[in-house]
């Protein structure tokens, strides 16, 4: 599931690569309801120490107009970029 490119989800604004069109990547920053501190409970799921709810990724994929979020759910109005 994971591949290259690995792209960090922090620096400078207008640096760093640039999403080509037809590309699919999943953006997984970790938003925290509670404490920051984080465990592994295993090789890839990543779960807050503290048993808050987290938010953990999206999923856009990058169209010739714009971004369309895959991973949107469905109850959820308005565009989806």
């Amino acid at each position: 599931m994971h591949d290259e490119p690995n792209l960090p989800n922090y620096g400078m604004r207008g640096h760093g690569a640039r999403l080509q069109e037809g590309m699919v990547i999943a953006v997984e920053p970790m938003v925290n309801a509670g404490r920051p501190e984080v465990r592994m409970r295993d090789e890839w799921v990543a779960e807050t120490a503290d048993g808050s709810p987290r938010r953990t990724s999206n999923t856009p994929w990058r169209l010739p107009q714009r971004p369309w979020i895959l991973t949107r759910p469905k109850e959820m109005t308005g565009p989806s970029w």
